[in-house]
């Protein structure tokens, strides 16, 4: 029986190698980068005024002076739109808005509210200006042929607004794993029937999984039940295999007459890493491979399938995603509000609440079948060993 830290080693050793593929950037939020991305332009791309007010020679101006507004330029503009052509070096300033194209022949802008314009002439009340004040200079932000993003940048909508800065259309992004998720039981029903048998049950850790991975990872999981037959399992997971790069079953993992999924998995020349871990609850867990392809079986109790799919599926779907982080949200140190006890050196996993003053509640009905408590909790712990009230550890938030 391996240990917590064995079974994490050895599954996230196993991370898929996946490949890329192009596509628009209006669809790459919470996609990896399969590439670096360097600036084919300049951002800006020209000089622009920072604030809206008057473009002006910065060497021609002084305190009260009378200045003709000959023209003015708006965000968009490519050149200046003149009202008067008695233009000098000297006297000649223009209307200038936030974002607007600086002429060359102006090196500084003026805020408008240190301006008194009257009848097309306006004077300033600043004691003295700078060259290059209130301008966005050209590659100010970003120079041509800079590293912006790195090959597994984790794509976010603030990545997605640079990439459009810099013109990128497409982009190239790791390929999402494709996977499937089997659901064993005789007794398993879909939701969409609309009432049981008694010994019947609606089938939840398929449809809870299937949702997991697209909050978390925005994978389409396929989602199937099968009956606890040999024949039907071993259909529905040679299929999978075919298709899927990661099957994860639920059910059938354990010792019973009708627990068949191990024997299947070997059938399908599967080698099994992990049989079972020193873990409550969870401890009948499966990870197998076979050339690129993997599967994990989960329990079939819900809470211990739950427990299962966050500390080891999450890790191993981060790993493959070339992505450095070991949890999919803040890992935050609490204080414990009660003894807690391990003497058979399993470690425990328990959904918590944690408190707006970092203080760890765990609620009762932590059994492996139970998931109403980890439906209103906010966090799970991995406890390896006996704590006393008081003492703190780490609490993983979900």
């Amino acid at each position: 029986m391996r240990t917590v830290q064995e079974t994490l080693r050895i599954i996230t050793t196993k991370a898929l190698s996946l490949s890329k593929e192009k596509i628009s950037i209006l669809n790459s939020t919470n996609r990896v980068l399969a590439e670096n991305i360097y600036a084919n332009v300049d951002v800006p791309s020209f000089n622009q005024s920072a604030v809206d007010g008057f473009a002006i020679a910065s060497d021609n101006y002084s305190p009260d002076k009378e200045f003709l507004i000959i023209g003015e330029i708006k965000a968009g503009d490519s050149k200046v739109k003149y009202f008067s052509t008695k233009m000098t070096q000297s006297n000649s300033v223009i209307k200038i808005y936030t974002g607007a194209l600086v002429p060359n022949e102006y090196d500084a802008v003026i805020m408008k509210e240190y301006a008194q314009e009257n009848n097309g002439i306006v004077k300033f009340s600043m004691g003295s200006i700078k060259s290059h004040q209130n301008i966005r200079h050209k590659g100010e932000e970003v120079k041509k042929g800079e590293l912006i993003f790195q090959k597994y940048t984790l794509i976010r909508p603030e990545h997605i607004a640079v990439l459009a800065s810099l013109g990128k259309k497409q982009v190239s992004v790791l390929k999402k794993p494709e996977v499937k998720i089997i659901a064993t039981g005789n007794e398993l029903k879909k939701i969409t029937i609309s009432s049981l048998l008694p010994g019947e049950k609606y089938e939840t850790n398929g449809l809870m999984l299937q949702h997991l991975l697209k909050k978390y990872f925005d994978i389409d999981a396929e989602y199937s039940i099968v009956r606890d037959k040999k024949s039907a399992i071993y259909q529905q997971m040679n299929k999978a295999i075919q298709k899927h790069d990661i099957v994860i079953t639920t059910g059938g993992v354990s010792v019973g007459d009708y627990d068949y999924t191990k024997e299947i998995i070997k059938k399908l020349g599967f080698k099994i890493l992990i049989d079972k871990v020193a873990q409550k609850p969870g401890k009948p867990f499966v990870f197998a491979v076979k050339d690129k392809k993997v599967i994990f079986g989960l329990p079939g109790n819900p809470r211990a399938a739950l427990s299962c799919f966050y500390w080891y599926i999450v890790r191993y779907l981060l790993k493959s995603m070339r992505q450095e982080l070991d949890w999919i949200n803040p890992v935050v140190q609490v204080k414990l509000h009660q003894d807690i006890v391990i003497n058979d050196n399993k470690t425990r996993f328990l959904f918590a609440q944690v408190g707006n003053n970092n203080d760890l509640f765990i609620p009762e009905k932590q059994d492996s079948h139970m998931l109403i408590s980890a439906a209103k909790c906010n966090a799970l712990v991995a406890i390896e060993k006996s704590f006393k009230e008081g003492e703190t550890v780490n609490a993983y938030l979900l």
